[in-house]
């Protein structure tokens, strides 16, 4: 199956623009690197946040933190906008705050979640998420204002962000307690990404995520034995720190154990509610195959998105003022509002 056959898109989907790279960004990682540069925390000040926090019951004591913000001029047509960042990311990841900003000049209230143990929550977290962890996703939701809520909640997931989100999708079934989702470079096959990220030409990424890990993983506030400190410290690949710290601390045989179960391509069938998922055919993280091998026709809810280029995140076309994955979520969300 060629990827021009799968990019068709039927004609009851939304109609989504074509992908367009913009210069000088070419090529799959090009595009990812644009993906990540820094985007101004200051275009936020125009929608003051509200720090909000919700205690994990599960008696660790964790607390998860998350930042709202409402539009300028409130459209009340708009859902709520829930952004879960990607690993080793935060609330303020680039791509989670050039998002936020797209959606609420739209009219949209926007939440900006921190995953358990990630930036904010750090200091108020023993544990520390990872791809399998859906259960935290239910207390995000929750931190939602009632007053907020009765246009609905939609969520917009990252690379690992968006694997958890689909999970937790396909776990909750009809019962999830959203009306929409959007995945960007979901991993579909999270064992392939890993071996991806050993190819000689991910040097660069696999660096920045390894240190970003080992750095969050060893903070004051998580609780690590001597042991399990040695193992961070002592990783080399993405592989090694899943095999020696992230498996075994939560419960799984070994790292193919965490990548097998915690994969969302296993969920997709269950997901009950209309889920557009997008991917770059130069993605130089998550392999196409996976998607390219799904029979998305087993799920009506699923729509697929695939772009001959835009890297992982990336999406970097000519409009500066919006990168393309944020202008296709925007038009899926408005046909279901």
């Amino acid at each position: 199956m060629t990827l021009d056959l799968v990019t068709r898109q039927p004609s009851t989907q939304p109609d989504f623009p074509r992908f367009e790279a913009g210069a000088p960004w070419w090529g799959g990682h090009l595009q990812t690197i644009a993906g990540a540069l820094p985007a101004s925390p200051r275009d936020l000040d125009p929608y003051p946040g509200e720090r909000l926090s919700a205690l994990v019951p599960d008696g660790t004591g964790d607390r998860l933190i998350a930042t709202l913000h409402r539009p300028a001029i409130p459209d009340t047509r708009r859902c709520v906008v829930i952004l879960v960042h990607g690993v080793s990311g935060s609330e303020d990841s680039s791509y989670v705050l050039r998002s936020a900003i797209y959606f609420l000049n739209l009219g949209h209230p926007v939440l900006r979640a921190n995953l358990r143990g990630a930036g904010p929550s750090r200091p108020f977290c023993k544990l520390q998420y990872n791809a399998g962890t859906t259960d935290d996703l239910v207390h995000l939701v929750s931190m939602v204002p009632a007053d907020l809520r009765p246009n609905g909640i939609a969520a917009m997931g990252y690379s690992l962000g968006a694997n958890v989100l689909m999970k937790f999708l396909g776990e909750q079934r009809s019962s999830v307690p959203l009306k929409a989702a959007i995945a960007v470079s979901s991993p579909l096959d999270l064992a392939a990404v890993s071996r991806r990220l050993m190819r000689w030409d991910n040097t660069l990424f696999q660096y920045a995520i390894l240190s970003q890990l080992r750095t969050e993983s060893i903070k004051p506030a998580a609780e690590l034995s001597e042991q399990e400190r040695d193992a961070v410290l002592g990783t080399r690949t993405v592989w090694d720190f899943d095999q020696t710290f992230t498996a075994p601390r939560n419960g799984f045989r070994d790292a193919e154990d965490y990548y097998t179960r915690s994969s969302c391509a296993g969920f997709l069938e269950h997901i009950a509610v209309p889920t557009l998922m997008i991917h770059a055919a130069n993605d130089p993280i998550v392999p196409s195959e996976a998607y390219l091998q799904y029979r998305w026709d087993r799920n009506p809810k699923l729509v697929r998105l695939l772009a001959q280029s835009g890297g992982h995140c990336g999406f970097r076309g000519a409009d500066r003022h919006a990168h393309w994955h944020d202008v296709c979520a925007a038009r899926f969300l408005q046909t279901i509002e």
